[in-house]
């Protein structure tokens, strides 16, 4: 993929990767600006359901319009049927990589940081957005002169975010991947959030 051009974004580097994809750094030189480029497996693709995710994923975000969601451009797909996502490109530290590096333990700025991820998943929720899979993999740290401690928490992710259509936001798609509760199933968000593991399903207070 590297030197590939999409959407006028040429590709310059793997930045990541998971079991369902990878995410490139990609520039486009014309208008010097850097992006991210998230491109789905292909073999992915042919299923409707992880193709739904994605698009989930761009609107949650957009929906909302909150800086401490990551910012994405655009959705679309490939001549080989890989959908991909053209989004923000974010340097810094995940949250675990954060707090790997300080031994486990909360630092001096944790605070701040679990108040910036506590505001924004407020403001999701006001749009009738919940995460469900939020983890310090999935918060970015990156720097930001215009907020008291010049850092700022993204929040990643949001492929398997169920979304109600809340009245003025138009209209919205629930995403419901496997493993999903009965209480979802019939159209509720309860307080609680399940979460599944491959033996006991675990509940907890959602964030």
């Amino acid at each position: 993929m590297i030197g590939t051009v999409i959407s006028g974004y040429r590709i310059v580097r793997q930045v990541g990767k998971g079991g369902m994809g990878v995410v490139y750094k990609a520039v486009n030189e014309q208008i010097a600006r850097t992006t991210a480029i998230k491109v789905l497996n292909p073999r992915y693709c042919q299923d409707p359901e992880t193709v739904q995710r994605l698009m989930n994923e761009a609107r949650a975000v957009n929906i909302v319009g909150h800086p401490g969601l990551i910012n994405i451009h655009e959705f679309g797909q490939l001549e080989d049927g890989s959908g991909y996502l053209i989004m923000e490109f974010l340097d810094g530290d995940t949250l675990r990589a954060r707090l790997k590096s300080q031994g486990g333990r909360w630092w001096p700025g944790g605070v701040r940081i679990a108040q910036q991820i506590a505001s924004t998943l407020a403001a999701t929720h006001e749009h009738g957005i919940v995460h469900r899979d939020l983890k310090p993999e999935n918060v970015m740290l990156v720097a930001d002169s215009h907020i008291a401690g010049g850092e700022r928490a993204k929040i990643l992710d949001f492929g398997v975010a169920a979304v109600r259509p809340r009245a003025g936001d138009g209209e919205s798609a629930f995403f419901f991947p496997c493993g999903k509760g009965v209480e979802r199933l019939r159209g509720a968000l309860p307080a609680q959030s399940l979460l599944f593991s491959k033996r006991h399903p675990l509940r907890r207070q959602t964030l």
